[in-house]
This record gives structure tokens, sequence and C-alpha cells, in this order.
């Protein structure tokens, strides 16, 4: 037995899985001697001086230590407590979890509603000119997985199909965009639902509860027949296990006692079967819950493959009517150019005025209006004249006031008038609501 060395009876004493994990004393339990050769070795013990005793093998000093501490008939559920009890109790609550998730989701979501709902209204106006059915309130859920079956009159879209396209027409604002969110549970949570039968789920929290109970005895056990010295921390690392033990199983039998009726959840699978009118087959006496989530799986199923198709043309339409927007636009803003004539009279005065002799004139006419305004209208300071948009403008400091300057800066204006063809009085900042603005034209 090559798996055992000389960490492996502290590791066993101190419970420590870092050194000796679950593989390793599965095999030591596995390949334990027998009782023939276990009696040999403890006579070997009895009989034997120290020195001989010391020619044991380490398998067999294993043997004789494990049979007189009492760990010789106990399992992995005491030798690597952690994980015996985590991975049992964290089975339970993943098949416990996934059924309670999809009972929460087919009464609380109101997209599945929705959906229900269109299925209804649908089925009625089909069968609105049917004297023998009428309108219906409601229909069983059997029906769900044939409505792929339900196609159009030529036969090119499914009762699915349309249904489909309608919501996400209709219903989902988000339609064709990474926002647009699946209205109805995942598929692969019904099917994995559908493989939890809820008969096991009872036989596995009983056979927990016993072997939890078999392994409480044998930690009892070992503790009675071990010394002092290698009695911790043995005993206080199993009595921790034993009672967390006891509180994960005591949590997974609520929790599986709330999935079959409303104790802590929301809802129960009871709840959902009076919900949708639920009745069981024939034959049996209760609803099987295999059974109803296999009809939500197949419904399922086939929506989200028309669903995917769906918003993937949607998101075409979106993408093909936001190009045909934005050529709109751009053939609206978009301005013919047309050659200049050379010859037109328009282009003829723009170069003229552009030439560096039209720029020379301009401002002599800018001079020459800066010292007769002076001249005439006595300033201590000369006005300025600036040339603004073909206008020649003039400021005169602020300090002399409408009345006293206006009569005089129309007489400068006569005298300069042939020599420029606008000329635009603005008043002073500190009298611009008083003021009013003149424009003056040749005189």
């Amino acid at each position: 037995m090559p798996l055992i060395n000389e960490c492996t009876v502290p590791a066993v004493l101190t419970v420590d899985n870092s050194v000796v994990d679950l593989e390793t004393i599965e095999a030591l339990y596995e390949n334990r001697a027998t009782s023939d050769e276990l009696e040999k070795i403890k006579k070997h013990y009895e009989t034997s001086k120290e020195d001989e005793v010391k020619l044991l093998d380490k398998p067999e000093q294993y043997e004789y230590f494990s049979s007189t501490q009492g760990f010789r008939e106990m399992g992995s559920r005491t030798l690597d407590p952690d994980f015996y009890c985590s991975q049992r109790t964290t089975t339970l609550y993943t098949q416990k979890t996934i059924p309670s998730l999809c009972v929460c989701d087919l009464l609380d979501c109101s997209s599945v509603k929705d959906v229900i709902g269109l299925v209804l209204a649908f089925g009625n106006y089909m069968n609105g000119g049917n004297r023998t059915r009428g309108q219906a309130d409601g229909f069983g859920l059997e029906i769900l997985p044939k409505l792929k079956d339900v196609k159009s009159r030529d036969n090119r879209i499914s009762l699915v199909d349309y249904v489909v396209a309608y919501y996400l027409r209709n219903f989902d604002e988000h339609a064709g965009t990474d926002k647009s969110a699946f209205p109805l549970p995942e598929p692969q949570d019904f099917f994995l639902a559908a493989q939890v039968k809820f008969e096991d789920l009872t036989k596995d929290m009983r056979k927990l509860k016993r072997d939890l109970t078999a392994c409480e005895k044998d930690v009892q056990k070992v503790c009675a027949n071990s010394s002092e010295e290698n009695l911790q921390p043995f005993k206080e690392k199993m009595e921790a296990f034993v009672s967390t033990g006891d509180e994960m199983f005591s949590h997974c039998r609520l929790s599986l006692r709330s999935l079959l009726f409303p104790l802590f959840l929301p809802h129960s699978f009871l709840d959902m079967v009076s919900y949708f009118g639920l009745k069981p087959k024939s034959g049996e006496k209760e609803v099987a819950p295999g059974y109803v989530f296999m009809l939500w799986y197949e419904f399922c199923s086939d929506f989200k493959n028309t669903w995917k198709r769906e918003s993937k043309n949607i998101s075409k339409e979106r993408l093909k009517e936001a190009q045909e927007n934005i050529k709109k636009i751009t053939a609206e803003k978009r301005v013919e150019t047309k050659k200049i004539n050379a010859n037109s009279l328009k282009e003829r005065l723009r170069q003229k005025e552009a030439s560096p002799i039209a720029v020379s004139v301009q401002n002599s006419v800018k001079t020459l209006c800066e010292k007769v305004l002076q001249s005439y209208l006595r300033l201590e300071k000369p006005c300025a004249c600036l040339q603004v948009n073909q206008q020649i403008v003039v400021l005169i400091p602020c300090h002399y006031t409408m009345q006293r300057c206006l009569p005089q800066a129309a007489i400068a204006i006569r005298l300069i008038g042939n020599y420029a063809q606008k000329m635009t009085w603005y008043s002073s900042p500190c009298l611009q609501k008083n003021m009013p603005k003149y424009i003056y034209r040749s005189l």
C-alpha cells in the first residue's frame, strides 16, 4: 500500500484534508486488512519486542493504529467530512432550486402572462367562426407544444411564429437590440427541472439523514476508544462537522417541503398546478412535475428559436431604415454648386472690390471721413471709421450727446457722401438704450 507514509497517521488524527485527500482515504478504506491479517498484526505487536515491532512496514503499522483507535470501520464520511457533507447537500440544493426558480418565473413574470394572453387571443380569433367551440376563457397547457403545428393558409408560418413576431413588434420596446430580453424562462432550466423527481429527492434526504446519524455514532465510538493524547483536535473538528451537517440537513428538508407546499417560498409547485388548472393524466393520482416541465420545455424551445430568428430580422429592418434616413438627411442638406460665370456683373464687381486698388480707395475714404468729422464736430479726440460689410461705421466718443452730434454728423456725411456708398451712425454703449441707429446713404 504505497499510499501510506509518515504523514498519513497525523493527517488522520488532525482531519487534515490537505495532506490526505478523499481519494487516498477511500483507497485506504477499500484496501484495509482482513480480519485474519489484522489478528496476525495484533499478535505480532503483542508478542514481539520493540525492535521487532519497528520492522513492520507502514501499512501494517497504520492498520494496527486504526484498529486500536477505532478508525478501521469508518468510511470517507468521517475522515473527509467537509467534502462529503457539502457535496451531498449541494447536489440536493441544486436539484431543488431549479424547479423552484421555474415555478416562480412562471407565476411572477409578466411577460409569460403576455405570451399566454396572445396565444389565447389568437386562438379565440381563429375559432371565432366556429359555433360549436365559440370563445374560450383559457386553454390547457398540453396544447403549447402543438402550436408549431398550426400553420397559416399558405403554410408559410406557424402560430408560434406569428405570436413571436406580434410580441416583438408590439410588446418589446427593445426588439432587435442587445437590450431585448427573452420573455420566457430558459428552456434548459425546464429540461433540468423535468429530470428532478421529488420522490428521489425525498429518498436522498432520508439516506443523508441515516448517514449523518451513522457518522455521529462512529465519531462517538472513535472518541471512546482513543487515547487522550490522540483525542484532540479530532473530537473538536468532528463534533463541529456533525453539528454543521445537522443544520444543512434541516435547511434542505425545509426547502424541499417549501417546494411542494407554500411554507417559505412565495409559490410552490402545487400553486402552479392550481394556477394553470392542470389535471393528472388518466391512471395517475397527482400531476407529475416532469410532465409539466417538459410541456414548457418544448414550447419555450420552439419560442426561443423563432425569437432569435425574428429578432435578427427586426435588427436588419432597423438598420436598413436608419440607412435610408441618413440618405434622406444628406440629400436635403446637399447644395448644388454651379460654376461662376467670369463675365457676369456680380463676379466683375467682386473682383473689383477685392483688387488692391479698391482696398486702397476704401482706406482713403475712411481716413477722409475721420478728418472731416473731427473738424466739423470739433472733437478733442479723432473719431474712428471702420469698414464693416461694405459699410463705413463712424465711432464718436461717448461724452457727446445725440442732440449735439447728430446734426453736425449729418453735414459731415453730406460732404463726404460722394466718396462713401454707405455710412452708419451707432450710439455709444452708455446711450445705446435711448439713441436709435441711423443708416445714411449717399446724399
